[in-house]
């Protein structure tokens, strides 16, 4: 009993490196562009994106982006006081949007 709790855990630790040991990489999502609001029409402010893509956590954390007045009521709090911990301080929350022009060819539309 003891060899399998020694084998399995020596298993574990061996996965568990090898999966940190792998290198992250990045990768240019052709043609896609991302900006951090709804607004579609502006010209400005696109960027290219990289997947993978998580455009909420670009930017310094910080705890004031996480503030929230409440009571929890399920810890029986019957007066809101400041938590932290819903977003882990994320810089942005909101909306973004994608965007991706392509070219279509007249001819192709019409079938020829």
């Amino acid at each position: 009993m003891k060899i399998n709790a020694l084998l399995s855990t020596t298993v574990l630790a061996i996965c568990s490196g090898l999966v940190y040991a792998q290198e992250r990489s990045s990768e240019l999502l052709t043609g896609w562009e991302f900006r951090r609001d709804h607004n579609i029409a502006a010209a400005d402010g696109w960027q290219e994106v990289r997947i993978p893509h998580d455009w909420a956590i670009t930017g310094p954390f910080d705890r004031a982006n996480d503030l929230q007045e409440v009571a929890i009521v399920q810890n029986n709090e019957t007066i809101a006081n400041i938590k932290t911990g819903r977003s882990g301080g994320l810089p942005y929350m909101g909306k973004g949007s994608y965007r991706r022009t392509i070219d279509i060819d007249g001819d192709a539309l019409a079938g020829g």
